[in-house]
């Protein structure tokens, strides 16, 4: 394992909080690049608006992974915030080339996050990496996110993108969201409830991310999701079984949804059905595989 150092974009996020922890414990020296050096020692600035990215962010990094991108799940989606949310993900992947084709650095694997909302809204269907993109906003955000990555692969960099489907964390994200309202009674499935989640434990993400560092082999787009994605519904039941708690008889509708949320609704009643067989072809080991085995964990 030659390359140790390893430069993080979205360091201070959920999963990059949680990826640090786990890299350094696994004897890597990890620094960040961040808008607020004072976050952590180990940090270098950048300024994604001002192209600025501080010259000794590069010195000994071999491997940068790529996290930025502004909460899709944040605020409403205005035009301005949908713009905000391309450009975030967009112009800091192109910074990132930029600086890469320009100067003298080791940096040989570049690691980047991406949604399986690459997929759009499939219904019943399986996807996988091979499947067409979707014709949403989220389909859009991920199209425009990859294109500016795999750019950096001209560069004889070892590009990896990984398909992120929904992270279950006690810490943030959808999994404390929908627990609230089954833990107070008032859960119920959302929509139809039909439509599907591909979910995964954040640990096994985690994990993800450090095979992706490891293995040289992996290269191109990988689905990081468990190997059974449930529909709405049965999740929400998932979860009152484990809150031992019971579900309202009743869904919330749709166009409930649309009207509270506008356009943002197609996060919950859009889903995917998503595959992770190139994942486990690859040789990785998921710790979690059933959805019931992840909650006991996180919610005990």
């Amino acid at each position: 394992m030659q390359h140790k150092n390893i430069l993080i974009t979205g360091g201070t996020g959920l999963l990059g909080t949680r990826l640090r922890k786990l890299l350094t414990a696994n004897g890597y020296r990890v620094t960040i690049l961040s808008r607020n050096t004072n976050v952590s020692e180990n940090s270098f600035r950048w300024d994604i608006n001002n192209k600025y990215i501080d010259a000794n962010a590069f010195g000994e990094t071999n491997t940068i992974i790529h996290l930025t991108g502004a909460g899709i799940a944040d605020g409403r989606w205005t035009t301005k915030r949908k713009k905000e949310l391309i450009e975030s993900r967009v112009k800091s992947a192109e910074l990132l080339y930029e600086k890469l084709k320009d100067g003298s650095h080791n940096v040989k694997t570049f690691i980047s996050a991406s949604g399986i909302g690459f997929y759009g809204d499939t219904k019943e269907t399986w996807v996988d990496e091979n499947s067409s993109a979707g014709n949403d906003f989220q389909a859009e955000i991920c199209i425009a996110w990859e294109n500016a990555v795999l750019k950096i692969s001209s560069l004889g960099i070892r590009v990896v993108i990984i398909r992120t489907g929904i992270v279950l964390t006690k810490e943030g994200g959808a999994l404390p969201v929908l627990a609230k309202p089954v833990q107070y009674f008032i859960g119920s499935p959302l929509g139809s409830g039909k439509q599907f989640l591909s979910w995964i434990h954040v640990d096994d993400i985690s994990a993800i991310y450090l095979k992706a560092v490891e293995d040289e082999k992996m290269s191109g787009i990988f689905n990081a999701v468990a190997s059974n994605p449930v529909t709405q519904k049965e999740f929400m039941q998932a979860l009152a079984n484990n809150l031992h708690r019971r579900l309202l008889p009743v869904h919330v509708p749709s166009w409930f949804l649309k009207w509270l949320l506008g356009e943002k609704s197609e996060i919950v009643l859009s889903g995917q059905r998503v595959s992770n067989k190139k994942l486990l072809d690859s040789g990785f080991r998921f710790q979690y595989l059933q959805l019931d085995g992840a909650l006991k964990d996180l919610l005990r």
